[in-house]
């Protein structure tokens, strides 16, 4: 992914993808927190195959500021997410494999969670300067969310090292060690 950390909120590429079905209404509050913004960055809004609640995810979208609907490229189905995250500045994800599907490719990004195991994880990338958790999406609101998307979104710097922590953090590869770990157990234990 190439980064361009000298770009201004209004000129990034914001990519938003909320789970397959988005069970806890993400999107919405996702949309209620780009409404917010005063000059709001592209955004391509990955609608999962099991996303459900079309005819409300049209109503807001009809209540939208036009110029910000403009902005706003709504994807249906099953993309490539990782080709989209590629040419993305700055992800707002729900916490799952896709947010560590961006932390490989060193895209910064603030996560909102189903559930409270997930606020759990995604706090660790918090702690270790790889994402930006907003917690329970329960307990996070469209306003903080805006907030956190101008935190980001107006500060190249941070932005930046945001990237390159997640990418040094989950580099991927995970599953060659875990392999590894085994053939090296076995071999140990065929050595025996």
């Amino acid at each position: 992914r190439q980064s361009r950390p000298e770009r201004s909120l209004s000129e990034l590429r914001l990519l938003v993808s909320m789970v397959g079905s988005d069970p806890g209404g993400l999107v919405f509050t996702a949309l209620g927190a780009l409404a917010r913004l005063a000059n709001p960055p592209e955004v391509k809004l990955v609608l999962g195959p099991a996303f459900e609640d079309r005819e409300r995810f049209v109503c807001v979208m009809s209540a939208l500021d036009p110029a910000l609907m403009d902005r706003i490229q709504v994807i249906d189905g099953t993309p490539d997410l990782p080709a989209l995250m590629a040419v993305s500045d700055l992800a707002l994800l729900a916490f799952g494999v896709t947010a560590y599907e961006a932390a490989v490719l060193g895209l910064p990004a603030i996560h909102l969670c189903l559930t409270l195991d997930h606020a759990d994880s995604a706090r660790s990338f918090t702690e270790e300067g790889a994402a930006l958790s907003l917690g329970h999406h329960l307990e996070t609101s469209a306003i903080e969310v805006a907030h956190a998307i101008e935190q980001l979104g107006d500060d190249g710097a941070i932005r930046e090292a945001v990237g390159k922590r997640a990418h040094a953090l989950v580099d991927g590869r995970g599953a060659e060690r875990i392999a590894r770990r085994i053939i090296d157990a076995l071999d140990e234990g065929v050595s025996r």
